[in-house]
Protein backbone atom coordinates (compact mmCIF):
# COMPACT_ATOMS: atom_id res chain seq x y z
CA UNK A 1 0.00 0.00 0.00
CA UNK A 2 1.02 3.40 -1.10
CA UNK A 3 0.64 6.17 1.22
CA UNK A 4 -1.61 7.69 -1.03
CA UNK A 5 -3.40 4.88 -0.81
CA UNK A 6 -3.38 4.84 2.65
CA UNK A 7 -4.88 8.57 2.77
CA UNK A 8 -7.91 7.71 0.40
CA UNK A 9 -8.49 4.35 2.33
CA UNK A 10 -9.21 6.34 5.49
CA UNK A 11 -12.44 8.07 3.96
CA UNK A 12 -13.13 12.10 4.18
CA UNK A 13 -10.15 14.29 3.41
CA UNK A 14 -6.80 14.55 4.21
CA UNK A 15 -4.01 17.96 3.88
CA UNK A 16 -0.59 17.84 4.40
CA UNK A 17 1.45 20.22 6.37
CA UNK A 18 5.06 20.40 8.24
CA UNK A 19 3.98 18.75 11.29
CA UNK A 20 1.26 17.37 12.66
CA UNK A 21 1.09 20.39 15.54
CA UNK A 22 1.17 23.37 12.62
CA UNK A 23 -2.26 20.32 11.30
CA UNK A 24 -3.72 21.11 14.97
CA UNK A 25 -3.40 24.50 15.01
CA UNK A 26 -5.09 24.95 11.27
CA UNK A 27 -7.88 22.38 12.80
CA UNK A 28 -8.21 24.65 16.03
CA UNK A 29 -9.01 27.51 14.04
CA UNK A 30 -11.39 25.99 11.78
CA UNK A 31 -13.37 24.67 15.06
CA UNK A 32 -13.64 28.30 16.49
CA UNK A 33 -14.51 29.67 13.08
CA UNK A 34 -17.33 27.52 13.33
CA UNK A 35 -18.38 27.97 16.76
CA UNK A 36 -20.11 30.95 18.08
CA UNK A 37 -18.25 30.30 21.55
CA UNK A 38 -16.16 33.53 22.38
CA UNK A 39 -14.64 31.54 25.22
CA UNK A 40 -13.67 27.51 23.35
CA UNK A 41 -12.13 25.16 25.58
CA UNK A 42 -10.41 21.67 24.53
CA UNK A 43 -9.93 18.96 27.00
CA UNK A 44 -6.37 17.76 27.24
CA UNK A 45 -4.40 14.29 28.49
CA UNK A 46 -2.22 15.73 30.48
CA UNK A 47 0.52 13.47 29.44
CA UNK A 48 1.66 15.33 25.74
CA UNK A 49 4.13 17.21 25.05
CA UNK A 50 4.87 21.05 25.45
CA UNK A 51 3.86 21.98 21.38
CA UNK A 52 0.76 20.35 21.50
CA UNK A 53 -0.29 22.51 24.87
CA UNK A 54 1.24 25.91 23.29
CA UNK A 55 -0.79 25.15 20.08
CA UNK A 56 -4.02 24.98 21.96
CA UNK A 57 -3.21 28.25 23.67
CA UNK A 58 -1.72 29.59 20.43
CA UNK A 59 -5.55 29.08 18.80
CA UNK A 60 -6.82 30.75 21.35
CA UNK A 61 -8.60 27.92 23.34
CA UNK A 62 -8.48 27.44 27.40
CA UNK A 63 -6.94 23.85 28.60
CA UNK A 64 -8.74 21.71 30.49
CA UNK A 65 -6.33 18.53 31.79
CA UNK A 66 -7.62 14.75 32.02
CA UNK A 67 -5.29 12.54 33.84
CA UNK A 68 -3.55 10.02 32.54
CA UNK A 69 -1.67 7.50 34.89
CA UNK A 70 -1.05 3.71 35.29
CA UNK A 71 -0.26 2.51 32.05
CA UNK A 72 -1.41 5.30 29.93
CA UNK A 73 -5.03 4.85 30.85
CA UNK A 74 -7.22 7.45 31.78
CA UNK A 75 -10.72 7.91 33.90
CA UNK A 76 -13.62 8.31 31.14
CA UNK A 77 -15.73 10.05 34.17
CA UNK A 78 -13.50 12.60 34.76
CA UNK A 79 -13.56 13.80 30.77
CA UNK A 80 -16.87 13.95 31.10
CA UNK A 81 -16.70 15.75 34.00
CA UNK A 82 -14.24 18.39 32.07
CA UNK A 83 -17.21 18.95 29.23
CA UNK A 84 -19.18 22.18 29.79
CA UNK A 85 -21.08 24.44 27.20
CA UNK A 86 -17.68 25.90 25.95
CA UNK A 87 -15.82 22.88 25.22
CA UNK A 88 -15.35 22.08 21.11
CA UNK A 89 -13.38 19.07 21.81
CA UNK A 90 -11.87 16.42 23.43
CA UNK A 91 -8.22 15.88 22.44
CA UNK A 92 -7.40 11.48 22.37
CA UNK A 93 -3.44 10.19 22.00
CA UNK A 94 -3.19 7.12 20.96
CA UNK A 95 -0.17 6.44 23.19
CA UNK A 96 3.01 4.79 21.47
CA UNK A 97 0.67 3.39 19.06
CA UNK A 98 -1.02 1.69 21.17
CA UNK A 99 -5.44 2.49 21.29
CA UNK A 100 -7.44 2.53 25.08
CA UNK A 101 -10.39 3.20 25.66
CA UNK A 102 -11.05 5.14 22.28
CA UNK A 103 -14.82 3.38 21.04
CA UNK A 104 -15.69 4.80 24.36
CA UNK A 105 -14.33 8.14 24.32
CA UNK A 106 -16.12 8.54 20.79
CA UNK A 107 -19.53 7.14 22.35
CA UNK A 108 -18.99 10.09 25.17
CA UNK A 109 -18.40 12.99 22.74
CA UNK A 110 -20.79 11.74 20.22
CA UNK A 111 -23.19 11.85 23.43
CA UNK A 112 -22.23 15.37 24.77
CA UNK A 113 -22.14 17.02 21.11
CA UNK A 114 -18.16 17.96 21.33
CA UNK A 115 -15.53 17.06 18.36
CA UNK A 116 -13.30 14.00 19.18
CA UNK A 117 -9.56 14.81 17.82
CA UNK A 118 -7.90 12.07 17.35
CA UNK A 119 -3.85 11.78 17.47
CA UNK A 120 -2.91 9.17 15.39
CA UNK A 121 0.85 10.48 15.30
CA UNK A 122 2.07 7.44 17.17
CA UNK A 123 0.99 5.03 14.37
CA UNK A 124 -0.13 4.56 11.44
CA UNK A 125 -1.74 2.23 8.96
CA UNK A 126 -3.27 0.51 12.65
CA UNK A 127 -6.97 -0.70 13.46
CA UNK A 128 -8.59 -1.65 16.67
CA UNK A 129 -11.76 -3.90 17.14
CA UNK A 130 -11.77 -3.78 13.15
CA UNK A 131 -12.33 -0.50 12.46
CA UNK A 132 -9.32 1.96 11.49
CA UNK A 133 -7.10 4.32 13.81
CA UNK A 134 -8.09 8.27 12.46
CA UNK A 135 -11.53 6.73 11.81
CA UNK A 136 -12.75 7.40 15.52
CA UNK A 137 -13.04 10.80 15.96
CA UNK A 138 -13.93 13.56 13.74
CA UNK A 139 -10.63 14.98 13.23
CA UNK A 140 -7.35 12.69 12.86
CA UNK A 141 -3.73 13.88 13.28
CA UNK A 142 -1.01 12.27 11.52
CA UNK A 143 2.64 12.51 11.66
CA UNK A 144 5.34 11.16 8.83
CA UNK A 145 7.95 12.58 10.49
CA UNK A 146 7.79 9.99 13.48
CA UNK A 147 6.42 6.89 11.81
CA UNK A 148 8.53 7.39 8.64
CA UNK A 149 11.53 8.69 10.11
CA UNK A 150 11.15 12.05 8.09
CA UNK A 151 12.73 15.06 9.21
CA UNK A 152 8.97 17.31 8.94
CA UNK A 153 5.62 15.90 7.33
CA UNK A 154 2.20 15.72 9.28
CA UNK A 155 -1.21 15.38 7.81
CA UNK A 156 -4.80 16.05 8.86
CA UNK A 157 -7.83 13.87 7.95
CA UNK A 158 -11.63 15.24 8.78
CA UNK A 159 -14.82 13.71 8.27
CA UNK A 160 -16.99 14.44 4.97
CA UNK A 161 -19.53 16.95 6.83
CA UNK A 162 -16.10 19.32 7.08
CA UNK A 163 -15.93 19.44 3.17
CA UNK A 164 -15.53 23.31 3.99
CA UNK A 165 -12.27 23.22 5.33
CA UNK A 166 -9.49 24.79 3.36
CA UNK A 167 -5.92 24.69 4.64
CA UNK A 168 -4.51 27.94 5.64
CA UNK A 169 -0.17 27.83 5.10
CA UNK A 170 1.50 30.57 5.99
CA UNK A 171 4.36 29.16 4.24
CA UNK A 172 5.87 26.37 2.56
CA UNK A 173 9.15 24.55 4.39
CA UNK A 174 11.77 24.85 1.84
CA UNK A 175 13.23 21.44 0.32
CA UNK A 176 17.08 22.51 1.12
CA UNK A 177 16.32 22.60 4.82
CA UNK A 178 15.03 19.12 4.43
CA UNK A 179 17.39 17.44 2.34
CA UNK A 180 20.09 18.55 4.43
CA UNK A 181 18.13 16.88 7.25
CA UNK A 182 17.96 13.61 5.20
CA UNK A 183 21.54 13.80 4.86
CA UNK A 184 22.37 14.17 8.21
CA UNK A 185 19.95 11.59 9.17
CA UNK A 186 20.99 8.91 6.70
CA UNK A 187 24.69 9.25 8.23
CA UNK A 188 23.75 8.93 11.32
CA UNK A 189 21.79 5.68 10.60
CA UNK A 190 24.97 4.36 8.54
CA UNK A 191 27.06 5.20 11.55
CA UNK A 192 25.30 3.15 14.47
CA UNK A 193 24.87 0.64 11.93
CA UNK A 194 28.81 0.37 11.24
CA UNK A 195 29.16 0.21 15.19
CA UNK A 196 26.68 -2.19 15.57
CA UNK A 197 24.26 0.09 17.82
CA UNK A 198 27.52 1.14 19.93
CA UNK A 199 28.52 4.44 19.65
CA UNK A 200 32.08 5.45 20.01
CA UNK A 201 31.88 9.15 19.16
CA UNK A 202 28.74 9.82 21.57
CA UNK A 203 26.97 11.47 18.52
CA UNK A 204 23.55 10.09 19.30
CA UNK A 205 21.95 12.79 21.38
CA UNK A 206 18.29 12.91 23.21
CA UNK A 207 15.89 15.23 21.44
CA UNK A 208 15.56 18.40 23.77
CA UNK A 209 12.73 18.62 26.15
CA UNK A 210 10.10 20.04 25.47
CA UNK A 211 9.20 23.76 27.09
CA UNK A 212 6.56 26.19 28.14
CA UNK A 213 7.43 29.98 27.42
CA UNK A 214 5.56 32.07 29.57
CA UNK A 215 7.59 35.24 28.89
CA UNK A 216 5.17 35.98 25.93
CA UNK A 217 1.53 36.94 26.74
CA UNK A 218 0.20 35.19 23.62
CA UNK A 219 1.70 31.88 22.32
CA UNK A 220 2.00 32.02 18.65
CA UNK A 221 2.80 29.26 15.77
CA UNK A 222 3.01 29.40 12.23
CA UNK A 223 0.88 27.10 9.86
CA UNK A 224 3.35 25.63 7.40
CA UNK A 225 2.97 23.24 4.33
CA UNK A 226 5.79 20.51 3.98
CA UNK A 227 8.51 20.98 1.59
CA UNK A 228 8.60 19.60 -2.02
CA UNK A 229 10.88 17.61 -1.47
CA UNK A 230 9.48 15.66 1.75
CA UNK A 231 5.74 15.30 -0.46
CA UNK A 232 7.85 13.68 -3.35
CA UNK A 233 9.46 11.44 -0.91
CA UNK A 234 5.70 10.51 -0.18
CA UNK A 235 5.04 8.54 -3.07
CA UNK A 236 7.51 5.68 -2.24
CA UNK A 237 6.42 4.74 1.23
CA UNK A 238 5.80 0.93 1.32
CA UNK A 239 3.51 0.81 4.38
CA UNK A 240 3.14 -2.42 4.54
CA UNK A 241 7.13 -2.66 5.05
CA UNK A 242 7.05 -0.19 7.80
CA UNK A 243 4.00 -1.77 9.34
CA UNK A 244 5.29 -5.28 9.37
CA UNK A 245 9.40 -3.83 10.42
CA UNK A 246 8.21 -2.15 13.10
CA UNK A 247 5.76 -5.26 14.57
CA UNK A 248 8.44 -7.58 14.69
CA UNK A 249 11.15 -5.23 15.84
CA UNK A 250 8.88 -4.93 18.99
CA UNK A 251 7.93 -8.23 19.28
CA UNK A 252 11.91 -9.18 19.10
CA UNK A 253 12.36 -6.87 21.78
CA UNK A 254 9.28 -7.56 23.91
CA UNK A 255 10.18 -11.49 24.43
CA UNK A 256 13.82 -10.79 25.19
CA UNK A 257 13.04 -7.56 27.95
CA UNK A 258 15.35 -8.36 31.01
CA UNK A 259 12.23 -9.76 33.41
CA UNK A 260 13.13 -7.58 36.83
CA UNK A 261 10.38 -6.01 39.50
CA UNK A 262 11.51 -2.22 38.69
CA UNK A 263 10.88 -2.75 35.22
CA UNK A 264 7.33 -3.05 33.83
CA UNK A 265 6.38 -3.33 30.18
CA UNK A 266 3.39 -0.92 29.49
CA UNK A 267 1.66 -3.35 27.31
CA UNK A 268 1.60 -7.27 27.77
CA UNK A 269 1.14 -8.41 24.35
CA UNK A 270 1.10 -6.48 20.66
CA UNK A 271 -2.45 -6.62 19.72
CA UNK A 272 -3.36 -7.25 16.05
CA UNK A 273 -3.68 -4.53 13.92
CA UNK A 274 -1.38 -2.30 15.84
CA UNK A 275 1.33 -0.54 14.94
CA UNK A 276 3.97 0.53 17.28
CA UNK A 277 5.62 3.43 18.19
CA UNK A 278 8.45 2.15 20.44
CA UNK A 279 8.41 0.03 23.92
CA UNK A 280 7.71 2.08 26.56
CA UNK A 281 7.81 0.46 30.24
CA UNK A 282 7.74 1.85 33.41
CA UNK A 283 10.97 2.35 35.85
CA UNK A 284 9.54 1.96 39.85
CA UNK A 285 13.28 2.38 41.18
CA UNK A 286 13.16 6.13 40.91
CA UNK A 287 16.16 5.50 38.40
CA UNK A 288 14.56 6.50 35.51
CA UNK A 289 16.62 9.24 34.49
CA UNK A 290 20.01 7.25 35.16
CA UNK A 291 18.94 4.45 33.24
CA UNK A 292 17.97 6.87 30.14
CA UNK A 293 21.61 8.60 30.50
CA UNK A 294 23.92 5.07 30.19
CA UNK A 295 21.61 3.93 27.33
CA UNK A 296 21.98 7.36 25.41
CA UNK A 297 25.60 7.04 26.17
CA UNK A 298 25.38 3.57 25.00
CA UNK A 299 24.30 4.66 21.78
CA UNK A 300 19.85 3.56 22.48
CA UNK A 301 18.26 6.96 21.69
CA UNK A 302 15.67 6.00 24.42
CA UNK A 303 13.09 8.40 24.38
CA UNK A 304 11.44 9.53 27.90
CA UNK A 305 7.66 10.33 26.84
CA UNK A 306 7.02 13.95 27.44
CA UNK A 307 8.65 14.40 30.95
CA UNK A 308 8.05 18.56 30.77
CA UNK A 309 3.93 16.76 31.38
CA UNK A 310 2.06 17.90 33.30
CA UNK A 311 1.35 21.39 32.73
CA UNK A 312 -0.88 22.38 35.50
CA UNK A 313 -1.17 21.67 39.23
CA UNK A 314 -3.43 18.94 40.79
CA UNK A 315 -2.37 16.13 38.10
CA UNK A 316 -0.12 13.83 40.71
CA UNK A 317 -0.77 10.56 38.93
CA UNK A 318 0.16 12.33 35.33
CA UNK A 319 3.43 13.44 37.26
CA UNK A 320 4.05 10.21 38.41
CA UNK A 321 3.87 8.57 35.36
CA UNK A 322 5.83 11.62 33.51
CA UNK A 323 8.30 10.58 35.50
CA UNK A 324 8.82 6.55 34.88
CA UNK A 325 8.53 5.87 31.67
CA UNK A 326 11.16 5.25 28.81
CA UNK A 327 11.22 4.02 25.52
CA UNK A 328 12.95 1.33 23.93
CA UNK A 329 13.59 2.41 19.75
CA UNK A 330 12.21 -0.57 17.71
CA UNK A 331 11.64 1.17 14.39
CA UNK A 332 12.57 0.13 10.92
CA UNK A 333 16.07 1.70 10.20
CA UNK A 334 17.28 -0.69 13.10
CA UNK A 335 18.75 -3.70 12.41
CA UNK A 336 18.99 -6.78 14.77
CA UNK A 337 22.48 -6.64 15.85
CA UNK A 338 21.03 -2.51 17.28
CA UNK A 339 18.04 -4.60 18.78
CA UNK A 340 20.42 -6.83 21.10
CA UNK A 341 22.86 -4.02 22.09
CA UNK A 342 20.05 -2.09 23.35
CA UNK A 343 18.84 -5.12 25.02
CA UNK A 344 22.23 -5.96 26.64
CA UNK A 345 22.95 -2.52 27.71
CA UNK A 346 18.91 -1.83 29.57
CA UNK A 347 20.11 -5.12 31.64
CA UNK A 348 23.20 -4.29 32.38
CA UNK A 349 22.68 -0.98 33.28
CA UNK A 350 19.24 -1.63 35.27
CA UNK A 351 20.92 -4.30 37.54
Amino acid sequence: MTFNEYQRSLGGSSYLYANASNAMKDLLDYIARRSETKTPNIVLPAYIPAKLYRTALAAGFEVKFYEVFGKCTFDLKQVEGLIDGNTLAVFYVHYFGFPNQIRELSALTKQKGVYLIEDCALSVAAEHEGKKLGNYGDFALFSMRKMFLYSEGGFLRLDEQFSDFRPNYEWRVKSCFSVQKYVKQRAKYMYVRLTGGKDPLHVVKPDPTGYMDWSTPKQTLNVKMLSAFTENRLKYVNLEKVVRKRRENYQYVHERFPAMPHLELVNKTLPDGCTPYSLPFLVHNGKRNELRDGLLYSGTMCGAGWPEAPFADGLPKTKELSGKLLEIPIHQALTRQQLDHSLRTLEKMAK
